[in-house]
């Protein structure tokens, strides 16, 4: 009888940490699990949309260009493959840095813009288009060259606007695929 009432303590005090677990524990996993299907959820949706959205500019397969040209206000840079090499013909002649040609085909084969700005602009000066920065032209082995030119950064952190010279439409397109890329004779020699 003399242990009844420590067992009624104990008792209670096994109750009383189960209550604080329910009022306190239980409520934190819920919402930590809720969290977690919401931000699936999320990225669930948020990868379909984006995948949706792209905006190409124009459409060539990589292992089909033949040359690649970049016009900046420093140089112009003439750049052929040889085989499976490339090689900067002017300024210099030189072997062209590989790692450095792969990330420009990757990003101007079929160069990716945030969006649709002007079909027909009517002023280039407004975009920074009439006396481009710089211009990079892409030519196939079938004889189809393509030039995208760099403007004024847009507003908004849209990127940069850039001009599609066959097509006279101007787009945006992220920074980061322009500002990445050191486009001079040095940086693009082997």
């Amino acid at each position: 009888s003399t242990n009844s009432p420590i067992c009624i303590s104990i008792w209670r005090n096994d109750l009383f940490q189960e209550a604080v677990f329910m009022k306190k524990i239980l409520p934190t996993l819920i919402a930590f699990g809720l969290f977690i299907c919401v931000f699936a959820y999320y990225q669930y949706f948020q990868k379909s949309n984006d995948s949706d959205n792209h905006i190409f500019i124009w459409e060539e397969e990589q292992n089909k260009i033949v040359s690649i040209e970049i016009l900046t206000a420093n140089e112009n840079i003439n750049i052929k493959r040889n085989g499976s090499q490339w090689e900067i013909q002017s300024p210099i002649q030189y072997p062209a840095n590989s790692f450095l040609i792969n990330e420009i085909l990757y990003r101007f084969s079929s160069p990716n813009a945030n969006e649709l700005v002007d079909e027909n602009p009517k002023d280039l000066s407004v975009y920074g288009l009439l006396s481009p920065i710089t211009g990079i032209t892409i030519t196939s082995d079938e004889g189809i060259s393509n030039t995208v030119s760099l403007g004024n950064t847009a507003p908004f952190s849209k990127g940069y606007y850039v001009l599609d010279k066959q097509t006279k439409k101007v787009y945006t397109m992220n920074a980061s695929i322009w500002d990445e890329l050191s486009l001079d004779t040095n940086s693009l020699r082997d």
